[in-house]
């Protein structure tokens, strides 16, 4: 989960506006599906009652235009297959809308959040997160902390020395439908009720 400053909300408002421009012109690479579909995305999301979502970045480095890099490493998604858990709140959200033709999202329960850091949970020298990692922390086990992950109570991005990422693989089996539409258009992209069957399969070593 990321808190951001002032200063880097600030930053990240006057890059979007700065890039308008180039932001319509790829607009049409993009935006593969309607309007309407578009405004249901966003209210479904909006209307949520979460207290975390996971997020997956499913569309590598080709033809991304500067200001989805740009939000895309404020979340620390700067890979693909790269996933984050961040807090359910508005500026959130509106952040993920703008990325949703990149990215895919969902809202996070304990058991996924418990399976993730069981599996892929990384410190410095993308070690194993170990008990006594999670214990200095102040958390009794990874059941602790995948609940208070999920509930928004944890911040993964301030849990050092625990990375504020997860590397996830290409989904076994590969994936089932399209990862250039959204969620609502036969795709995986944007708001995804069904991410998380898709990330268990892309935690399959």
């Amino acid at each position: 989960m990321i808190t951001m400053t002032e200063e880097t909300t600030n930053n990240y408002s006057e890059s979007s506006n700065s890039d308008d421009s180039s932001g319509n012109s790829n607009n049409n690479n993009t935006n593969l599906g309607n309007d309407d579909n578009d405004t249901n995305d966003k209210k479904t999301v909006a209307s949520s009652d979460a207290g975390a979502y996971l997020v997956v970045r499913i569309r590598g480095q080709a033809d991304v235009p500067y200001w989805a890099t740009y939000t895309m490493s404020i979340l620390k998604l700067e890979r693909k297959y790269r996933a984050t858990i961040l807090p359910a709140k508005d500026n959130t959200l509106g952040m993920l809308n703008k990325i949703k033709h990149y990215v895919a999202w969902t809202i996070l329960d304990e058991d996924l959040a418990r399976e993730l850091l069981e599996k892929k949970a990384r410190k410095s020298g993308y070690k194993k997160v170990s008990q006594d990692d999670i214990s200095k922390l102040g958390f009794d086990d990874l059941t602790h902390l995948a609940r208070d992950l999920a509930n928004g109570v944890a911040t993964l991005s301030k849990l050092a020395p625990l990375k504020p990422w997860f590397a996830l693989a290409p989904p076994r089996h590969g994936f089932r439908r399209s990862t250039k539409r959204l969620a609502g258009q036969k795709g995986i992209l944007g708001n995804n009720r069904d991410l998380g069957d898709l990330v268990r399969r892309m935690m399959i070593v």
